[in-house]
């Protein structure tokens, strides 16, 4: 196919018949001199319309200096226009050839690229007709990710860099099959795609296919979006159709027929969409910095259905197209470009860890440790190398090892409440564990609002929008010191959060459960600054009554004068600062030790067991309705002890739960604010 000419033969090379019609008086006789030369008045008048010639002296008068006498013949003056004048056409002229080849060589590309997309469409068309990697599943059709890399590598290839013009190819495809008012759905794309986190998008990514792995940290009102106007041209009536992908809308430039401006809106195109704002994922990242972007669900994403899959605290694969658009900032265009994602399908990401990708040696390791654990019953192997540099402190070690080793889902997840004076290191063994769990959370309760426990409701531009907090978007562990000054406005939220694994929004047009899956660990110190034993610890420290029922284990921390002991305490604190303290496993063997245990199987019970637990709660009870002291043990204790147990257990890599982790568990909460040292019949 060769490139088309432009037909200028010689009589109207140069000529303005290729500029747009003129719009005044003024221009026509303009034009007319520039192709036909000097002129005279009579003549001009003709051509510019005008009464008579006292209306081209008015003319020529307020234009003098466009104007000029090329000649005179006796009475009769002959004029013309100046150079400058004739300079400005000439460049119009130019300009106008230039845009002419410009668009004969776009026409040539579009034809192109048609047939191109031709054979595209046909190719397509042989893979529906053989029932390969399109599947229609109730009201949509599926695209097989899988199936169509494997049976058509080059559709595929253009469907990762070409996403948006290859999706209309398989639009226009499925119309031939009567498919064309079902949605177009994506499967099996997390297998093949390999995903990118946030902070890595780059220009080059823009308009190509992109999986994104991330958490959902907002979402609006679903509202109708204009995103695509069609605009009548009034001197040919031509359809002019502009996307409309920015906040102020787009007109057209100008017409084919030159004309530019004055254009009237046709038509409208319009769709059901919803912003959502998605979040790296803490452990898919290595930035301190959390990165997050814009992104928009629209058409059949926005149905009740698939719109709960983007709940804020929600953890997605996406699938989508990266768009840029332009920086209106300060109420000017900018050179840089915005940037935000087009999302095309989305589903809920669990993270699965292979234990395959552990080598013999590690798992080797691993199994010699979790043998001495089994062989002594204790932590204290690996108890030492748990923040050694903390002296003493136990029972509050071998609880956050338990913990560590917990299962994932709440119901596998106990929580903990740290109370002390200040200073005694409550602070750097939770963050220790902190440190140890990948999907945990460090927040203050006093440095937090509302938004940053649990969730808010804010107005914004696009609509009103759920921003959760720490404690529906931590994955594991969330990590609250200073809990007992955690705002008022908070507790409520907190307390369902733990109780009922959820928190409840109920404000403007916002109504929503949010998920909470994780634990929390807490820290809290006395409000005059000084622990009293036989204080009420609700006075003490400020932790409502039901708040306080909530934590599986209390663990009150004391300072006590001991001269031995703070020798020892002053003795690691030197030999920390000059980073001499011996640990026997380091805190990445730790790290992966754990992310080890916690992806075993969760141990069964025994009948043995079954029955064991229950004989020792009612020992308990008993026990203390005899001393006449108030039942600081519920039936939450029953909960406390299933949860530690089973993480003993797995800590040993034992199937089923003994009798011997029950009693090591009950032990190590006997040391905790339940206080049960004094309960004889236990030791029976």
């Amino acid at each position: 196919m060769t490139e088309p000419e432009i037909d200028f033969t010689a009589d109207q090379k140069g000529k303005t018949n290729i500029l747009p019609e003129p719009e005044t008086k003024q221009d026509k006789i303009f034009y007319f001199l520039f192709d036909q030369g000097e002129q005279t008045a009579e003549r001009l008048v003709e051509i510019g319309e005008l009464t008579d010639k006292n209306a081209f002296a008015q003319l020529k008068n307020r234009n003098k200096e466009n104007f000029v006498v090329s000649r005179k013949d006796g009475a009769l003056s002959y004029y013309d226009i100046s150079n400058e004048i004739r300079e400005k056409i000439q460049l119009q002229i130019n300009q106008r050839k230039n845009q002419i080849e410009e668009d004969n060589r776009e026409k040539l590309k579009e034809q192109i690229e048609e047939e191109k997309s031709e054979n595209k469409i046909l190719e397509i068309k042989k893979l529906i007709s053989d029932h390969k990697c399109f599947k229609r599943k109730e009201n949509s059709i599926y695209l097989d990710f899988q199936e169509l890399s494997e049976l058509s590598p080059s559709i595929f290839l253009e469907l990762t860099e070409h996403p948006e013009e290859t999706i209309k190819n398989f639009e226009i495809a499925l119309r031939d099959f009567s498919f064309e008012n079902m949605p177009l759905r994506f499967s099996n794309f997390s297998e093949i795609l390999e995903s990118k986190a946030i902070e890595n998008l780059r220009s080059i990514d823009i308009d190509k296919l992109q999986l994104i792995k991330a958490r959902v940290s907002s979402l609006s009102d679903v509202r109708p979006q204009i995103i695509n106007i069609k605009f009548e041209c009034p001197s040919c009536g031509t359809l002019i159709s502009i996307s409309q992908l920015e906040k102020r809308i787009r007109e057209p430039v100008r017409c084919s027929c030159g004309r530019r401006g004055g254009f009237k809106p046709s038509s409208k195109e319009l769709i059901d969409r919803a912003k959502c704002e998605l979040q790296d994922l803490g452990d898919l990242t290595e930035s301190p910095q959390t990165r997050e972007i814009s992104s928009f669900v629209k058409d059949h994403l926005t149905e009740s259905k698939e719109l709960s899959k983007f709940n804020p605290g929600s953890e997605v694969k996406v699938l989508c197209v990266l768009k840029s658009v332009e920086n209106t900032a300060g109420g000017y265009k900018n050179t840089s470009l915005d940037l935000y994602l087009d999302v095309l399908e989305g589903e809920p990401f669990e993270e699965i860890i292979d234990l395959d990708s552990f080598d013999e040696e590690e798992i080797k390791q691993f199994k010699e440790l979790s043998a001495k654990i089994s062989n002594e019953n204790s932590l204290n192997e690996i108890r030492e190398s748990f923040a050694p540099d903390i002296i003493g402190n136990e029972s509050p070690k071998e609880t956050l090892i338990l913990k560590q080793a917990q299962g994932r889902g709440r119901k596998n997840k106990s929580n903990i409440l740290f109370i002390s004076d200040p200073g005694l290191a409550k602070s750097r063994l939770v963050k220790k564990y902190h440190s140890l769990m990948p999907g945990s959370s460090y927040v203050s309760g006093s440095g937090s609002s509302a938004v940053g426990l649990t969730a808010t409701v804010e107005k914004k531009e696009e609509g009103w929008i759920l921003k959760p907090g720490v404690l529906p978007t931590t994955k594991e562990d969330s990590i609250i010191d200073e809990f007992n000054l955690t705002p008022e406005e908070d507790r409520g939220k907190l307390q369902e959060g733990m109780s009922e694994g959820q928190i409840t929004i109920n404000k403007a047009s916002i109504h929503s459960k949010l998920k909470v899956s994780c634990g929390i660990i807490a820290c809290a110190n006395p409000l005059n600054g000084i622990f009293d034993e036989k204080e009420d610890l609700v006075k003490q420290f400020n932790i409502p009554p039901q708040l306080l029922n909530r934590f599986d284990a209390i663990f009150k921390i004391q300072d006590t004068k001991n001269s031995l002991e703070d020798k020892k305490i002053a003795r690691q604190m030197l030999l920390r600062s000059e980073d001499r303290i011996e640990q026997k496993y380091n805190d990445e063997f730790l790290k992966r030790f754990f992310l080890y245990v916690r992806n075993q199987p969760e141990p069964t019970y025994s009948n043995e067991v079954m029955e064991y637990i229950p004989e020792k709660y009612a020992i308990i009870r008993e026990s203390q309705r005899k001393m006449c002291e108030p039942h600081k043990v519920n039936a939450r204790f029953v909960e406390a002890v299933e949860r530690f147990a089973k993480a003993m257990a797995k800590l040993k890599f034992n199937k089923q739960v003994l009798k011997k982790d029950v009693d090591f568990v009950i032990e190590i909460l006997g040391n905790t604010y339940l206080n049960l040292d004094e309960v004889e019949d236990l030791r029976k």
